[in-house]
């Protein structure tokens, strides 16, 4: 008999504890974040940054822990959400098309890998890019150069101000 009152008691303290930590864990801010995950994002904003790698050839982005194959062609760089932000030049060894491919001029803009052709704009990207011929039957793209063209964020001019 006491065994049965002790399985009947069990399950409201279990339904107990689940109220409490399910309040404990909601959110008291009028942003329907907790503190903790505000705090994450306005004092560590590096939290939502991660270090890898860019191929240039096949245009794919992976991790730093993704080491890179051997002979193949990469750019390190930082992952921003999607975004990629190299922090290098090409490494590894520029590889030329193939050569009866149909490859056209243009830059691959790094941050969105991107392919702009240079015969449509003239001018080269605003953004951080490189040169070089992109297979449009393969989708692959062969770098020109191992620079990478880095392209600063417009300054605002001497009189300008946020304030208004």
């Amino acid at each position: 008999m006491k065994l049965d009152r002790k399985l009947m008691i069990l399950p409201a303290v279990a339904m107990f504890l689940l109220v409490g930590c399910q309040s404990y864990a909601g959110s008291d801010s009028s942003l329907g974040m907790s503190e903790r995950e505000i705090s994450l994002q306005s004092v560590h904003p590096e939290a939502r940054t991660t270090p890898g790698w860019l191929n240039p050839k096949t245009m794919q982005v992976e991790v730093a822990s993704r080491a890179p194959e051997p002979g193949d062609m990469y750019i390190n760089g930082i992952l921003v959400g999607w975004r990629f932000v190299a922090t290098s030049e090409v490494m590894g060894t520029l590889q030329a098309p193939p050569i009866a491919s149909r490859c056209r001029p243009v830059w691959l803009v790094l941050e969105d890998r991107s392919i702009v052709e240079q015969k449509d704009s003239g001018a080269p990207p605003e953004r951080t890019h490189l040169g070089g011929l992109f297979d449009p039957e393969t989708g692959l793209f062969y770098p020109s150069s191992s620079h990478v063209v880095r392209v600063a964020a417009p300054q605002a001019a001497a009189g300008d101000s946020l304030d208004g």
